[in-house]
């Protein structure tokens, strides 16, 4: 159940304010990967939400799936921090113990010299295309309910950064939104998507539907420039939807289309 509003907008704020929020997914995941059970505030736009994987590079039984779900890590059978009467410690398992890999991961990246390549006063952005270019894509081929993006790869995703192979510091870059996905909630659709410009004057969305196989665009509207999240009431129905920049007259190619059903 969402918290509320008053919840909702702290995480919001935490975000405008540049931190970036790791949160486990949560554990109520069924049989039916095609669930939606994804936990708050992991399941608000505003943070990462982490799944967890098996020592097989499969999904955790329990793990939550929906589309909130951002990115995998191993979170079964993770030596904890709480003692057992042998003055050991207990092997715990759940998205909780997936989370910190993620944290763990951000922390050593933001080390290694991630650069605001955006320039909106966050490395959340950059973050994210650099762990989606080097996560292990598991289950079906994309981002997915189950492993968001993929099973993270910490030396990977640092080594990217430390040979400077992550996008250019400085300098203008009008290129095309990537990773838009899109959940909703009652008639509210919430789109998010990974910004890849820094001169881009607002952002162009565009929604429609099927008629057979063909997609066909309904109508569009825009947002300001630097947001990579935007919630809109839509009509009963499927829905699809593109996101792209804008720049005066110039435009980047869309994004990949995403999808999501208004009950």
């Amino acid at each position: 159940m969402n918290p509320g509003v008053i919840v909702e907008q702290a995480f919001d704020n935490a975000e405008a304010f540049g931190m970036i929020v790791v949160c486990a997914a949560g554990n109520s995941g069924t049989a039916d990967v095609t669930d939606d059970n994804v936990g708050y505030p992991a399941k608000y736009p505003s943070t990462i939400a982490v799944a967890n994987t098996t020592i097989f590079n499969t999904r955790a039984g329990s793990s939550s799936t929906g589309p909130a779900v951002t990115v995998a890590a191993p979170g079964t059978g993770i030596f904890s921090t709480i003692p057992v009467v042998d003055g050991s410690y207990q092997f715990k398992t759940g998205t909780s113990m997936a989370c910190p890999h993620v944290a763990g991961c951000i922390a050593l990246m933001i080390q290694a010299g991630v650069s605001d390549v955006n320039r909106d006063g966050s490395f959340k952005d950059e973050i994210l295309q650099v762990i989606t270019e080097t996560a292990i894509d598991l289950g079906p081929p994309g981002q997915d309910n189950i492993f968001g993006v993929g099973l993270i790869q910490v030396d990977k995703a640092c080594k990217k950064i430390i040979d400077g192979i992550s996008p250019p510091t400085g300098g203008p870059v009008f290129g095309k939104p990537t990773n838009l996905t899109a959940s909703a909630s009652g008639s509210t659709v919430t789109l998010r998507w990974n910004d890849n410009s820094n001169v881009e004057t607002s952002y162009q969305i565009r929604f429609g539907s099927k008629v057979g196989s063909t997609i066909t665009w309904r109508g569009s509207w825009e947002v300001a420039s630097d947001t990579t999240s935007v919630r809109r009431t839509m009509p009963s129905g499927y829905w699809y939807f593109e996101v792209r920049a804008v720049q005066g007259v110039n435009l980047t190619d869309w994004s990949n289309t995403a999808s999501v059903s208004v009950p």
